[in-house]
Order: C-alpha cells, then structure tokens, then sequence
C-alpha cells in the first residue's frame, strides 16, 4: 500500500471563522494530493495547508490562484476553493514534472489503473450521512478485499464519521460506488499524468 501523509480538516485554520474546516474538504485533499508529488510538502503540515488555502480562496487573505481563475472563468460564484479548476490550476502550478487533470466525467472502472500513477482527489456525494458533496483522497486500490485505500479529510465515512482519523481507510469497492457515481458510472476527479 502507497503512503501518503494525512491532514484531517477537522482541525483546519479557520479564518477568523470565514472560512470553518467542514467546507475546506477539497483544499486539503488537494494539499495531501500536492504532498504526494512534492516532497517539500508535508501533508499533516496546517500552516502550509493554511496558505494554500489562502492561495485558493478568494474570499481570505491575499490575492491568488482564486481570484485568477475567479477572473478567467466568470462563472465562477461563491467560495473559489470549492471548484475543481481553482485546484486543478493550483495544483498544476506546484507540479511542474506532470500534468494536471480535472475530470467531471471520468470513467469509474479506469479508477484503479489510474491509482497506480498517484493519487487521486475524487468528489463524493452525501457519503457517510454528510448532508451534500464531499472530496476525499483515493491512494491505492487493494484487488484482494476490492476496495479503496482513502484519505479522507472529514474522518471515516463507513461509521457515519463517529471517528475523525481517516487516515489509509478501506472503503469497499461497491460502498464508494454509491457516493462516487454521478451518472454513467463516471465520476469527478483531479489526478496527474
């Protein structure tokens, strides 16, 4: 099994309470995603974690990554952390050895050969009771139990997130489908090639 550190959003700067942990699932899957492919970047590391939520939101701190892509695609409303082409070009920034790639309708079969390249940053749906969307970071496929090792920012979906480490879960194959499939049995993921 591939590891890759864990940051749990629970405990995430809050922005002078702008900007509270359970919307920042996306930032630090990202940012555990980033660790992966830049060994300067500590997964568990929150200041680190802090700025680049700053980069990717507009609505905190200093102008960045957010606004540009705020200002390029302006249909882009809200929270700019929430939007996988913020990530997608914050991320393909950080990375300059791959490309970047976002993805609304990736094939969900392609999952686990994809895995085999690095991590990848999937959105879920009402997984684990949540009331609406949530991201989580898939880190590796294990064939023999058929089912994901995640990275889950918020804690451990299959428990209806009673525990808040979900650091290198099992989620079964069948289980994640439910939350994963947006129709077609495709997904929305980030991912590098």
């Amino acid at each position: 099994m591939r590891k890759i550190g864990y940051n749990s959003q629970r405990d995430n700067f809050t922005f002078a309470g702008t900007l509270p942990g359970y919307v920042q699932c996306m930032s630090t899957a990202a940012w555990m995603f980033l660790s992966h492919y830049r060994p300067d970047v500590r997964a568990e590391d929150d200041t680190g974690l802090a700025a680049y939520v700053d980069d990717v939101e507009a609505t905190v701190g200093r102008p960045g990554i957010g606004e540009r892509v705020r200002e390029r695609y302006k249909w882009i409303t809200g929270k700019t952390s929430m939007w996988w082409l913020v990530h997608q070009a914050a991320l393909q920034e950080r990375i300059a050895n791959r490309r970047v790639l976002f993805n609304e309708h990736f094939p969900i079969e392609q999952l686990p050969h994809t895995l085999e390249a690095g991590p990848v940053i999937i959105g879920t749906n009402k997984m684990g009771g949540l009331p609406g969307g949530h991201i989580i970071l898939l880190v590796d496929y294990d064939r023999d139990r058929r089912g994901f090792i995640v990275n889950d920012p918020y804690g451990e979906a299959t428990g209806g997130y009673r525990y808040s480490n979900g650091a290198g879960t099992l989620y079964p194959y069948d289980w994640l489908l439910r939350y994963i499939d947006y129709g077609n049995n495709a997904a929305r993921c980030i991912y590098a090639v």
